[in-house]
């Protein structure tokens, strides 16, 4: 089945953006995805993420192979309505708007998610994120339980977060 056009426009972004941040045109051919979709880079150590919303693609690599995790989201309220699905009692953020919150924790959890890269995860009862004075998303699964440091950007009227070391 072909891909819709958007979706193509965004594969194509993937590519550009391989080579673009790797600075090693070419790079792109090695882009594929693993059993569960997540991208990687056949035969290299580099790790990367995508996430697309609208008319933006964002993208995240770590050239030592280490987890990576990115989500962008355009801010929509109906997440306030779905949001007992996903967000846990213990789940905090910076935010104190409620729309924003809410995107947060969304984002947050794909990258969590994009992390742990493993169908049969509970976004409420498996991701837990955490926020002091920096947020921490805790991946705890089975027998897996990792901590990963997460940072956030508001631009315009979309919320971009991601992971990092």
């Amino acid at each position: 089945m072909p891909f819709h056009p958007k979706r193509k426009l965004e594969k194509a972004c993937e590519l550009f953006l391989v080579d673009f941040i790797t600075k090693n045109k070419g790079l792109h051919q090695f882009l594929d995805n693993d059993e569960n979709g997540k991208p990687y880079l056949k035969e290299h150590q580099i790790s990367l993420s995508f996430s697309h919303s609208q008319n933006k693609v964002a993208c995240l690599i770590d050239f030592n192979g280490g987890d990576v995790g990115v989500d962008i989201e355009l801010l929509k309220s109906k997440i306030i309505d779905i949001a007992p699905k996903f967000i846990n009692p213990n789940d905090q953020s910076p935010f104190k708007e409620k729309l924003i919150h809410c995107h947060f924790i969304w984002g947050a959890k794909e990258v969590l998610f994009k992390i742990w890269s493993k169908k049969g995860i509970d976004f409420k009862k498996d991701l837990l994120i955490l926020h002091n004075i920096k947020s921490i998303g805790i991946v705890n699964k089975d027998a897996y339980s990792q901590k990963y440091n997460l940072d956030c950007l508001k631009i315009n009227d979309f919320i971009l977060v991601w992971n990092f070391d």
